[in-house]
């Protein structure tokens, strides 16, 4: 759910995310929260071999929602190999 809170807060606090694999649509757990009115840039790194979160489902979730996002695409399944999440955080600096 970690970037799914980080969607939130963002969207509450106005500040650009990078997230990674993020269960924005579908979550195994619901919680009690909302969404803010704000539209920060997201930054969103999926796994085109993701089994768990379907990259189409993110899409929707966004288009939705009216919110324009970067969208990067690796070979990696649902967790995030240390070496792409080292460089996609590299390329933001």
């Amino acid at each position: 759910l970690g970037g799914y809170f980080a969607y939130c807060l963002a969207t509450h606090l106005n500040i650009p995310t990078l997230l990674f694999n993020p269960a924005l649509l579908k979550r195994s757990v619901m919680v009690n929260t909302s969404e803010g009115d704000a539209k920060p840039l997201h930054r969103i790194m999926m796994g085109k071999a993701d089994d768990l979160i379907k990259n189409e489902d993110t899409l929707d979730f966004l288009e939705d929602r009216g919110i324009e996002a970067r969208i990067y695409y690796g070979d990696h399944g649902h967790r995030t190999p240390y070496e792409v999440f080292v460089e996609r955080v590299n390329k933001l600096r």
